[in-house]
């Protein structure tokens, strides 16, 4: 099954929070202490928020803006959003209903802040998720008149208030595992046990993999147990000892952790388990689903059915794959960014059979600059009658490479460790932070309904 999500207000999209969000209209014919509301201050990065702002002048106005700083050993990187509003009669502001009339967002969207942020610092790349323990601390300032320029927010213009926003990965009662057995490494999450008695629960549990960039990233493995699975975000080429390039990595590796996964004492896989993987990590996921009878449900985000640029070991042999220099178009921008738009290698692709019991969910952002979208229609209709039944390809129209979960920025550039290079990989922020929305949404249904 093929669906075109059609895309409306975000606000249609989400149910208002149930804690209140309209403060108290009270004239006032002073200023009074200005004061920023949130709630909550402490929450998952995708719960919805309320922002409202209190003790200003009558219809004066201001910008409403939210910083996030996140340093390394590598880079220092800054995010923000900005936008003007204008308050109502009684000196307030309410992100949830009055509209933004100019910034990175406009019109009403009570998460508009979070999602339109923007990279003021640091190299083209996404927010570093490496550590799931740690929150995105993000910091709400109210400064007077209507500001225009990231640099004006650096100046002596002084805040009127500010407030400390939380966005964590992880809920309160969720275990962190450090996964060092045999050759596998990753990190084990699971969800907080609730139960009295000694014997603990047993959840569903997926397999969480990233892409072509390599490493550990724990922030999606996090989120998925803090919504009731136990998730493996499962590390396989540039970490610790494992391999430093993904061709000298074998599929066994994979093989492995399924099995090692199955058998953890706290994992209900009656019904399988399920395999989520981005870019690269989406391709051996589904190839995962082509192998591996214990992977009941397989989601690919942008990670389409065939080992392009890079391949993997199995069985000995090299698994087919196909080099972009041949295929590909890459095209060096002005501004030195490498814009791509591969062309695959139909010959390369592997396909589903009836062997596979999975189903399996394919989320591709129809603005992806890495593939053409064609390429999964093609796909799509080569499967046999019977296992294009059990397959769902969802096109998120204008949305870029990197779908995350909801609420957390576009980045349409990314600097790319292994080639040295910053890459386009597309999108258009309204309709990226709506298509995560979705997909996120899509992915914990999907799961919760085959596991």
């Amino acid at each position: 099954m093929i669906l075109h999500p059609s895309y409306q207000l975000l606000s249609a999209l989400r149910h208002t929070p149930s804690y209140p969000t309209v403060l108290p209209r009270v004239l006032v014919s002073t200023r009074c202490p200005v004061s920023v509301t949130v709630n909550p201050e402490n929450g998952l990065v995708d719960e919805q928020l309320s922002v409202s702002v209190s003790g200003l002048k009558p219809e004066e106005n201001v910008t409403v803006s939210a910083t996030m700083e996140q340093s390394s050993k590598k880079r220092e990187s800054v995010f923000r959003s900005f936008g003007h509003f204008k308050t109502s009669v009684d000196g307030c502001v309410n992100l949830v209903t009055d509209p933004c009339l100019a910034g990175t967002y406009t019109g009403i969207d009570p998460m508009g802040l979070f999602w339109s942020m923007t990279q003021v610092v640091g190299k083209h790349g996404r927010i570093n998720t490496d550590d799931a323990t740690k929150s995105l601390d993000c910091t709400v300032m109210v400064h007077p008149g209507h500001i225009s320029q990231h640099s004006e927010f650096t100046s002596d213009i002084k805040p009127l208030a500010t407030k400390l926003v939380q966005r964590s990965f992880m809920r309160s009662g969720v275990r962190k595992i450090t996964v060092n057995h045999g050759r596998l490494r990753g990190s084990l999450f699971i969800p907080s046990d609730e139960t009295s008695n000694r014997q603990r629960r047993r959840y569903p549990a997926v397999i969480d993999l990233f892409g072509s960039t390599g490493s550990l990233i724990e922030s999606r493995g996090a989120l998925l147990a803090s919504h009731g699975f136990i998730a493996l975000s499962l590390a396989y080429f540039a970490y610790k000892d494992l391999p430093s390039v993904v061709t000298e990595v074998d599929f066994e590796y994979f093989e492995e952790a399924i099995e090692w996964l199955i058998n953890h004492e706290q994992v209900s896989s009656e019904n399988g388990i399920g395999v989520l993987g981005l870019s690269l990590g989406g391709v051996i996921a589904v190839y995962m689903a082509k192998e591996c009878p214990q992977v009941s449900a397989v989601i690919s985000i942008n990670g389409l059915p065939n080992f392009f640029i890079f391949g993997i070991r199995h069985n000995g042999k090299q698994v087919p794959y196909h080099s972009s220099m041949v295929y590909g178009l890459t095209v060096m921008k002005d501004d030195g960014f490498i814009s791509t738009n591969w062309k695959i290698e139909e010959s390369k692709s592997f396909y589903l059979d009836e062997s596979s019991r999975s189903k399996v969910l394919l989320l591709v952002g129809g603005d992806d600059n890495l593939y053409h979208t064609c390429d999964y229609y093609l796909w799509h209709n080569n499967l046999t009658p019977a296992k294009r039944k059990d397959v769902e390809l969802i096109i998120y129209e204008g949305a870029g490479h990197v779908l995350e979960p909801p609420y957390t920025p576009l980045f349409n550039s990314i600097y790319h460790p292994k080639m040295g290079q910053t890459f386009i990989y597309g999108g258009y922020p309204q309709q990226h932070a709506e298509a995560q929305e979705k997909s996120w949404l899509k992915i914990k249904e999907f799961f919760t309904e085959n596991l």
